[in-house]
């Protein structure tokens, strides 16, 4: 492996500055740099931090709202290593999110409204690129722990532990034709009918869509996707149903 390749990359800098009627002023920015170890292997470091204001409709659609609530502060660190050859690719992603005031669903009667938390996001994600003659994969794995520390350090709602997807692509001419496999884990949840709110566990599911597209001319190009083929039975959040297979048709015209 030769290092000849060696050099800072500055890949980066913004920054932000939100003036909100309600919550004030607020700056916020980003900064990134990578080193180019290699010809083929690159590492990269990037800070940031954010803010979001509570919506509309979070502060006051009716049974739902909540207007005490504050605006969401982060500061999101990144560190990740990458590799490309010329018939895959990978890449490694560490990411660390402290988040004050986090909007979510909390413990209410019958309704799950917003309102603020403190937490912490931690995990790593695992990408992997293959040609395999006309077939092109994307694969990934994201592992992540979530911790609200406002309610003893237990997983924040509605967010899977574990997951991980495998994305197919084939272009045969003027057609592209995909496949994707998706993986969600098990996800904490809360039971909102019951006071106070029980906390229960989602079941993991995994998906199966399909896609394709065919450019009829260089403007025009005409698609249908299938998700979930298999009519898989899924509960994305507590009492709520999975929406069983959908059929999409698109039609995309650029001047």
């Amino acid at each position: 492996m030769s290092f000849r390749s060696r050099q800072l990359l500055v890949y980066a800098h913004n920054l932000r500055s939100d003036d909100d009627s309600q919550f004030g002023h607020k700056n916020t920015g980003g900064l990134a740099y990578g080193y180019q170890i290699s010809d083929a292997w690159r590492a990269r470091a990037a800070a940031s931090t954010g803010f979001k204001a509570p919506t509309f409709l979070d502060l006051y659609y009716p049974g739902y709202e909540n207007p005490d609530l504050k605006p969401e502060e982060s500061k999101n660190l990144e560190l990740d290593f990458s590799g490309r050859y010329t018939a895959w690719d990978w890449s490694v992603n560490l990411y660390r999110n402290q988040i004050q005031n986090l909007i979510s669903c909390q413990s209410a009667f019958s309704s799950c409204k917003p309102d603020n938390t403190d937490a912490e996001i931690r995990g790593v994600e695992v990408a992997l690129g293959l040609e395999t003659g006309p077939l092109h994969h994307d694969l990934s794995f994201d592992y992540t722990k979530t911790e609200d520390k406002n309610d003893g350090d237990q997983p924040l709602l509605r967010r899977a532990k574990q997951k991980a997807s495998w994305l197919t692509q084939a272009q045969l001419g003027p057609v592209d034709l995909s496949t994707e496999l998706l993986y969600v884990g098990k996800r904490d949840d809360k039971d909102f009918s019951s006071f106070p709110a029980e906390r229960v566990v989602l079941s993991s599911y995994t998906l199966v869509n399909l896609g394709a597209s065919y450019g009829v001319t260089p403007a025009l190009t005409l698609g249908g996707r299938i998700d979930n083929l298999f009519d898989r039975d899924y509960v994305p959040a507590y009492g709520y149903a999975s929406p069983g297979t959908e059929f999409k048709l698109t039609a995309d015209y650029r001047l």
